[in-house]
């Protein structure tokens, strides 16, 4: 393995009813200019709201996210 260095960015983690809703605020906090949305379709349907208020701050949006298991006769 080659050596690397990994920087992460500190986490915040905002937790509650309608907390989607401060995703804009968010974007403006981290002074980020466009974003890029990963997940199902199931989870991406209930934020389409934000994201149609987003508009061109959404720089792509990747729904083909599939979900792994380690369990036998997980679907």
């Amino acid at each position: 393995m080659q050596p690397f260095i990994y920087c992460a960015s500190a986490s915040r983690v905002i937790f509650g009813s309608g907390s989607v809703g401060r995703a804009p605020d968010e974007i403006d906090r981290l002074a980020a200019k466009r974003v890029f949305v990963i997940g199902t379709p199931s989870a991406l349907g209930p934020v389409s709201p934000v994201l149609a208020q987003l508009g061109a701050r959404v720089a792509g949006i990747f729904d083909r996210l599939q979900l792994a298991s380690t369990r036998d006769g997980d679907d």
